[in-house]
């Protein structure tokens, strides 16, 4: 003969709770905390990513700058002798236009005449 085996301890409670809707709250909060996490996941990827193209874009002027600079000078140390009368005139006037405006812009390495323009600084990986 076969004794009946008692109901597991808790079973009935577990079924008072859902009766009276108090699984249901835990589950609202515990989805409520999933769905939180989420969205901060979210913000701080979508803050890494800004971060990441502030850098970028800093980097590209940096090398803009960089590179304007290397052409200035490269035109400044043309020998104007060897070229024909007209080309002569074209990069002279270059020259004269380079020279114009570095006379006009504050450098930052005369402190008398630093009128706060923009000089880029090289850029600095913080990833």
């Amino acid at each position: 003969m076969v004794m009946p085996t008692p109901r597991p301890l808790g079973r009935d409670k577990q079924k008072d709770e859902k009766k009276k809707g108090k699984g249901v709250e835990s589950y609202l909060n515990q989805s409520g905390k999933f769905l939180f996490e989420l969205i901060q996941q979210g913000n701080e990827a979508k803050e890494d990513r800004r971060r990441k193209l502030e850098l970028l874009q800093e980097q590209h002027a940096y090398q803009i700058q960089q590179d304007k600079e290397a052409n200035e000078q490269r035109i400044m140390s043309m020998h104007l002798s060897k070229f024909t009368p007209r080309k002569k005139k074209y990069w002279g006037n270059k020259q004269d236009e380079i020279i114009e405006a570095q006379m006009n812009t504050s450098s930052p390495y005369n402190p008398k005449d630093n009128s706060g323009d923009y000089y880029p600084s090289p850029p600095h990986s913080g990833y």
